[in-house]
């Protein structure tokens, strides 16, 4: 149910010295995608943590993007989401872009161990980015990657992605254009995995092209800011694992401290040359704020933020859950509604409710107590999926 058949090109071409690896090639041709997986992974773990708390749309907009679908079996849009204003146009673009994307590869390397937007692990090595060099483009955070990802073999990979509607040749102009310039990190050694650009045309349901998902390896054109090698294994595992479960606490509405938990240490900050590229105006602004009166404003929000309770394998969950009625989907899908939780085990919230001191390594020391090492897991049932993380986190979604 709702598996739809997505037209794969790999550019081999742009691999700089040797073919592309033996498992990207399987993922070119026709591949079926799991679009409730793919959407569920983009609801879950690629949406920003941040954000306004005034709306249950914060929450569940992606949802929206199941109606978005034509009932043909390749992936196509119907009319009505393509003829959207261009604002709204270009954010269902971009995230049918990511979600796609981000299912392809995880198809390719059997599921991530780990992912998290690109910029924000970087920030984590602030003391090991260089300056750039005077007269050099500046680098902002729009240059950063969208995503790092680790493999079950230990293999961190960068992906950049970009969905648009206006066809294929705008798609590999966005390509040669943008991609080429995500030159602000470089993983080398045997932490190296796949440097990847990928970019998804998405066809209407009156299209003669089917949608299709372009692969490329970008050719750096200028020195990273940060490099990373094996010595810093363990330290890309421990920030990964930390910006995992901010994103978690993000995502059940607890925003303040997982904008904390992602920002780069004082220390860090004092050392860091190249940091301030980075910096998004918001974090640049807290990070002026005594820190004191941040983690206060976090235990503030922790205290307000009303959650529901639900119950998975024996263990308890708090955070949010609703069923959205859709009838539109009931002629071709045989379902109605669409349930949502997203949780974080209760144990941690409840004591990270009840310590009035969220100074950021007691947090760091709570969440690596409760983190277990499987990692990011996803599972499919005949109506349902859902992705869990380390143990504390659980999102589900359930076709009635």
């Amino acid at each position: 149910m709702f598996e739809k058949n997505l037209d794969v090109v790999i550019d081999e071409a742009t691999w700089p010295t040797k073919a592309a690896p033996a498992f990207i090639r399987s993922g070119a041709g026709q591949q079926l995608i799991d679009i409730p997986a793919a959407l569920l992974l983009l609801g879950s773990v690629t949406t920003p943590a941040a954000g306004s708390l005034s709306s249950p749309a914060r929450f569940w907009a992606w949802v929206r993007y199941f109606v978005a679908l034509h009932t043909t079996r390749d992936f196509r849009i119907t009319m009505p989401f393509s003829d959207l204003d261009p604002h709204q146009k270009g954010i269902l673009s971009d995230d049918f872009g990511v979600a796609m994307s981000t299912q392809w590869l995880s198809d390719r390397l059997g599921g991530f161990v780990d992912l998290v937007d690109g910029r924000k692990f970087m920030l984590q090595f602030a003391g090991m980015m260089r300056r750039m060099p005077r007269g050099a483009r500046k680098v902002g955070p729009s240059k950063a990657p969208d995503y790092v990802a680790l493999d079950s073999n230990g293999r961190w990979h960068v992906l950049e992605c970009k969905g648009t509607q206006s066809g294929r040749s705008a798609r590999n102009g966005f390509l040669q254009r943008a991609i080429q310039q995500k030159s602000v990190i470089d993983i080398v050694g045997r932490m190296r995995g796949q440097r990847l650009g990928a970019g998804l045309a998405i066809s209407h349901e009156n299209d003669r092209r089917r949608s299709q998902l372009r692969i490329v390896d970008p050719d750096p054109d200028e020195e990273p800011l940060l490099k990373l090698d094996g010595r810093a294994q363990d330290d890309t595992v421990k920030y990964a694992r930390r910006l995992s479960v901010a994103r978690s606490l993000g995502v059940i509405g607890f925003s303040r401290l997982a904008t904390e938990l992602a920002l780069p240490s004082e220390e860090d900050l004092k050392q860091g040359l190249g940091v301030v590229d980075l910096l998004l105006p918001s974090e640049r602004a807290a990070l002026r704020i005594d820190t004191k009166y941040r983690s206060s404003r976090a235990k503030d929000q922790l205290d307000e933020v009303p959650l529901r309770q639900f119950e998975l394998n024996g263990e308890i969950f708090l955070g949010k859950i609703t069923t959205l009625k859709v009838p539109e989907l009931r002629e071709v899908y045989g379902v109605s509604s669409i349930k949502i939780r997203q949780g974080v085990k209760r144990e941690l919230v409840r004591e990270l409710r009840s310590d009035d001191n969220l100074a950021r390594k007691r947090v760091e020391d709570k969440i690596d107590a409760y983190v277990k090492s499987d990692g990011l897991v996803t599972s499919k049932g005949v109506r349902s999926r859902s992705i869990s993380y380390g143990g504390v986190f659980r999102s589900d979604i359930a076709f009635e």
